[in-house]
């Protein structure tokens, strides 16, 4: 199962974002690039959340965009995002809003309370269960809205930025939790991320935006 991009995307300005890769199950990617660069456009693109200027988008077989026709809504792409800003529903608890990626599952009360046992405790949000997400931190907020999209058991994960909110000291633990989640995962996976060297464990290709095109970095040094 593939996953293959070619896509013109408008990201500002005169001159599109032209992005060209394919990606197998397993692959985790990893994007980089300047700020208004076009990479969270890149991962709403893939989600079918923006039309394209223009090329095309597959999952194998199936063609999910062609020019700017999205032809695969995004919620049949099987796709977990979760962007940079979190999105909670304030006045519920940590658990509510991380049980709405079960209930996204469809899955009954019992299974549904030990899917957010397991991705509660996994993402250290255990002691921060019936605290209502309106009183949650930046870096609390951000690993709740990461619980719930891997509670929603998704194909593929796009992660925008899952570090921004966090502070240093917490950020080993986080993407020790997101290792173990995309390995559950089929994929391939997205990350977009300004700290590469974070991810050097789990994300070996990383696609680099660059004069308004998608490189991809060959043995390139992550930890610079």
């Amino acid at each position: 199962m593939t996953l293959r991009v070619d896509l013109e995307l408008f990201v500002g300005g005169d001159t599109p974002l032209y992005a060209e890769f394919a990606a197998s199950r397993g692959d985790v990617l990893l994007v980089t690039g300047p700020n208004g660069s076009g990479k969270t456009t890149l991962l709403r693109a893939l989600l079918g959340l923006v039309a394209p200027l223009g090329g095309e988008v597959r999952w194998d077989a199936a063609v999910w965009s062609s020019g700017p026709e999205l032809l695969v809504p995004s919620e049949a792409r099987c796709f977990g995002y979760v962007p940079q800003d979190p999105t909670l529903f304030p006045g519920q608890s940590v658990v509510e809003n991380v049980a709405l990626g079960a209930v996204f599952r469809g899955l009954a009360s019992s299974p549904r309370e030990d899917v957010c046992a397991e991705w509660i405790e996994d993402f250290g949000l255990a002691p921060l269960r019936s605290r209502p997400a309106a009183k949650l931190s930046g870096g609390e907020a951000s690993r709740t809205s990461l619980a719930r999209a891997f509670a929603s058991a998704p194909r593929h994960l796009a992660l925008d930025e899952p570090l921004a909110h966090v502070a240093e000291a917490s950020r080993s633990a986080l993407v020790d939790a997101i290792v173990r989640g995309l390995q559950k995962r089929d994929g391939p996976h997205i990350i977009v991320s300004h700290h590469p060297k974070w991810f050097a464990k789990i994300a070996p290709r990383v696609l680099r935006i660059e004069n308004h095109s998608l490189i991809e970095d060959q043995g390139r040094d992550q930890s610079r």
